[in-house]
């Protein structure tokens, strides 16, 4: 999630990860249906309040 907050593509996370593209396409999918999420903003946005919260615990 980290890596999609900071708007990188599935390729780019692909080679950060050393994966293909096809499986952060497939990780993401399901990520995003287990959060109830449907873009990479509402999942950047969802990163950016997680991590507000550790810093403020």
């Amino acid at each position: 999630m980290a890596l999609v907050a900071d708007g990188l593509t599935n390729k780019e996370i692909a080679a950060a990860l050393e994966i293909s593209p096809k499986t952060v396409k497939n990780y993401l999918y399901h990520i995003f249906e287990k959060l109830g999420i449907q873009r990479r903003s509402q999942a950047a946005a969802l990163h950016a309040k997680r991590q507000l919260r550790q810093v403020q615990e």
